[in-house]
């Protein structure tokens, strides 16, 4: 229940941000009208004339920049709102605990992930979430040509940049995700590209998030080091 609870949460905080997309360029454009009226003020070519103007422009655009910076703050405490009931629903996850004790991860990459996926006991293994994110390794190859090994993109696409949108602030600022990506980046056999090595943290991520969900084992910092020298998948 709770789970579904985060599923039905996650549209709603999604519409909350495209809002403030929406909304800041328009306090930017005010602001630089204001700026503009200040600079008109300054110059005084005609200082009755520009008091005129500026009087004129200023009594039509405060009352939209009252209304846009009233909408932005509701927004603001919608979002707020939203952000508070979620991280309320993630901690009565006991293993959420565990999820949120990796540096570099935070309440929205664990109330996607569980959003998305659900009960992680359903499945048999991390191989089978990585399909469903559309993880799973495929050739292209046509007749005697072999094509570029790629992901298949076939599954939840919302997954996917939940996972991809994690593996980024991971490889920056968790020191183990990033020790792997430099590892797999510059291993002398079949080094990946960043973007390919950006799929496999992605892949590794879901066997830790697997690990604590299904098993509740604890987050082991030295056991992700040691992963390093295995072989790892090719993305």
């Amino acid at each position: 229940h709770t789970i579904r609870c985060i599923r039905c949460r996650i549209p709603a905080l999604s519409n909350q941000l495209c809002d403030y997309l929406r909304i800041l360029p328009v306090i930017l454009a005010l602001a630089v009208v204001i700026q503009f009226l200040g600079l008109l003020y300054r110059i005084r070519v005609n200082h009755n004339q520009e008091d005129a103007l500026i009087l004129k422009i200023s009594a039509k655009v405060k009352p939209v920049m009252t209304c846009r910076l009233e909408d932005y703050e509701y927004k603001k405490a919608q979002l707020d709102a939203v952000m508070e009931e979620i991280e309320k629903l993630c901690r009565k996850i006991p293993e959420s605990e565990q999820m949120l004790a990796i540096k570099g991860i935070g309440v929205i990459t664990v109330a996607g992930f569980l959003a998305e996926v659900g009960d992680v006991r359903r499945f048999e293994s991390p191989r089978q979430i990585q399909k469903l994110a559309g993880l799973s390794l495929r050739e292209n190859s046509s007749g005697k040509h072999k094509g570029q090994t790629t992901i298949s993109k076939r599954g939840r696409s919302n997954l996917r940049a939940v996972l991809f949108n994690a593996a980024i602030p991971l490889i920056a600022t968790n020191p183990e995700f990033k020790s792997l990506h430099e590892y797999y980046t510059t291993r002398a056999n079949n080094p990946l590209k960043k973007k390919q090595s950006v799929i496999a943290i992605s892949c590794k991520l879901i066997r830790v998030f697997y690990a604590i969900l299904a098993n509740g084992v604890t987050y082991d910092a030295q056991k992700m080091l040691s992963d390093i020298h295995r072989q790892p998948q090719a993305a």
